[in-house]
């Protein structure tokens, strides 16, 4: 398998988290699927970023071009620096998660609606790490728009 393909399998766990977390209303399976998601993701994020420091790799892929409408398109680049802060976000999302499973039993249904935004600010971190064009950059980042990050945070 290719290690892009681990980059991949983080964010759909991501996002699969996200999906079923804004659908299922119960507090403990929430915090179940949230943990699952976010510990699977953290291990693709881990082996991805590893594999590139081993072996001293730079990956660069086009996901899908915009370039005959506005010369953009979303590339994927991870080099050395881009992975070191991969493992960065994966600690910090398995240490907020493994936090907030005893923090947010205190709260009645804010616990409910605090997932979701949770893996939508993981999905935008990895998104500012991974993209190199500057036009889905300032999309995964935001602004005082609504953007990913920015929305995930409000």
């Amino acid at each position: 398998m290719e290690i892009i393909n681990y980059l991949y399998h983080a964010v759909l766990f991501l996002f699969v988290g996200f999906i079923l977390t804004s659908i299922i209303k119960s507090k403990s399976i929430a915090r179940i699927i949230a943990f699952i998601c976010t510990f699977f993701s953290s291990v693709s994020l881990f082996y991805l970023s590893f594999e590139i420091f081993i072996n001293n790799k730079v990956i660069k892929e086009e996901l899908f071009s915009l370039k005959p409408m506005i010369n953009s398109s979303l590339q994927v680049s991870i080099d050395s620096l881009s992975a070191l802060f991969l493992i960065v976000i994966a600690l910090i999302s398995i240490s907020v998660t493994i936090f907030s499973l005893k923090y947010l039993k205190a709260y009645n249904q804010s616990s409910i609606r605090f997932y979701p935004f949770l893996f939508l600010l993981f999905i935008a971190c990895v998104g500012v790490v991974c993209v190199s064009d500057m036009l889905f950059f300032y999309y995964f980042l935001g602004n005082d728009d609504f953007r990913f990050m920015v929305f995930s945070t409000f």
